[in-house]
């Protein structure tokens, strides 16, 4: 259960008097907090009527970006996540040996027994 006491989800950080809000129960949170408190519904009676009752309501997620800091946090992402890929191609990484292939070690070849090396 989620009750919308913060001051900056509640909007009431910005204001003088803080806004009447319910106690919401959400069904799946996967939204940006910053954004939450646009999502909020005002509540007609006050959280501290009895006839208020509990909102369900779903939010979800999109695609979009939701806060100029998300935003700058996704595109340092990306650059990093590019420029691996990039030192990726141009220095390619050996693939493992067969299974087949028979495990030499330094002692191996020092003592001669890897003449094949």
């Amino acid at each position: 259960m989620f009750t919308n006491r913060s001051a900056i989800i509640t909007g009431s950080a910005r204001r003088k008097t803080p806004r009447k809000m319910c106690k919401q129960v959400y069904l799946s949170f996967e939204m940006c907090g910053c954004q939450l408190r646009y999502r909020l519904d005002e509540c007609d009676y006050g959280r501290t009527d009895p006839r208020c009752r509990h909102v369900r309501k779903a939010v979800k997620a999109t695609h979009r970006d939701y806060c100029h800091y998300h935003t700058r946090v996704k595109a340092r992402a990306e650059r990093a996540r590019s420029r691996y890929w990039a030192a990726r191609g141009r220095h390619l990484w050996p693939a493992p040996p067969p299974m087949s292939m028979p495990v030499v070690t330094e002692e191996d070849v020092r003592s001669g027994s890897a003449s094949w090396w």
